[in-house]
């Protein structure tokens, strides 16, 4: 039987890309629960550093590590009204730490990194899918490599975020614009295993590190096509994360750290960071999208380093 959704309240409702509140509306403050999230049905096949996204009423969910360390390009399509996952078409690279994003109806893969041997590469390439049972094709390639990016989609604009590239971590950012990527503002900081999410036409940059665990970052930077300024501090040091914005506010969840990963769940409003719940099931690696008025946290390692997990938790965060 399926488990009843268990409220954690925030009280903005929507989905993952929306506008900011209205004039004179009042933005709710998250509240913490000690209440667990509940389960769904769990992602078909267990892996970590996979990527995510809300397509037409439905979740993606792509790529990643398997258990013996190969990369997979299985892509799995959840219908939250039947509680079901079905088998998508391949993509055409077996990907981890790679993003998704819609626009405009079709899904997108962006950069990530092949596994070639014993070795990760990063790739600058990007692909497009119409629909489900439609043939993946290339799409315009990023100004350059980059795996473990962040990747976000606001009303104006798709992002690529930091991420590692041939020459290191970067600060880099990018956009498209008119099927083309161009450069955006630098961060103040490199970053990698990073995320992002929209608030409204803004993105919020989260974290990440710059090689090893012990290099987690709390701060945050808020991008714009016109610069990049300080946001607050998240409250745990972490990377191997993933975000997304339940109207107006921005929530991030998972990581892993030198000490093992991470359960806090936080949300930004009223620009603070504050731990609205904890993942049954702490992971790092995983997706995290917003669908419904709710977080859906999928997939995953368990443990720092190679681990995977098939869970699929919800985080009920109307009111």
């Amino acid at each position: 039987m399926r488990a009843a959704v268990v409220p954690v309240v925030i009280g903005i409702l929507a989905t993952v890309v929306l506008g900011a509140c209205s004039p004179g509306e009042v933005k709710p403050t998250p509240t913490t629960s000690s209440e667990a999230p509940a389960d769904a049905a769990p992602m078909p096949d267990p892996r970590t550093e996979v990527a995510g996204v809300v397509w037409d009423g439905r979740i993606v969910v792509g790529g990643g590590l398997l258990p013996d360390r190969s990369a997979s390009a299985r892509v799995d399509l959840y219908d939250p009204d039947q509680d079901t996952w079905t088998r998508m078409p391949d993509m055409p690279r077996a990907l981890h730490h790679h993003g998704y994003v819609e626009v405009a109806g079709e899904l997108l893969v962006i950069g990530g990194y092949e596994t070639q041997g014993d070795q990760w590469v990063p790739t600058d390439r990007v692909w497009r899918l119409a629909a489900p049972d439609a043939d993946w094709v290339q799409g315009p390639s990023l100004t350059v490599p980059r795996g473990g990016l962040a990747v976000v989609a606001t009303p104006d604009d798709v992002w690529a975020i930091g991420g590692v590239g041939p020459a290191g971590t970067h600060r880099s950012t990018e956009r498209l614009v008119d099927g083309v990527w161009v450069a955006g503002p630098d961060l103040a900081e490199t970053r990698e295993h990073v995320a992002a999410a929209a608030r409204g036409s803004e993105v919020v940059v989260i974290a990440g590190r710059d090689g090893g665990m012990d290099t987690n970052r709390t701060t945050t930077e808020i991008l714009t096509a016109d610069g990049v300024e300080p946001g607050p501090d998240i409250a745990v040091a972490r990377g191997g994360i993933a975000a997304a914005s339940v109207g107006d506010v921005v929530c991030v969840a998972g990581g892993e750290t030198p000490d093992g990963t991470v359960a806090e769940i936080e949300c930004l409003a009223d620009d603070a960071w504050r731990t609205v719940a904890m993942l049954a099931e702490p992971r790092h690696g995983l997706a995290v999208v917003a669908l419904d008025g709710r977080l859906r946290v999928i997939g995953g390692g368990p443990r720092p380093g190679l681990s995977t997990s098939a869970a699929h938790e919800v985080v009920d965060v109307g009111g």
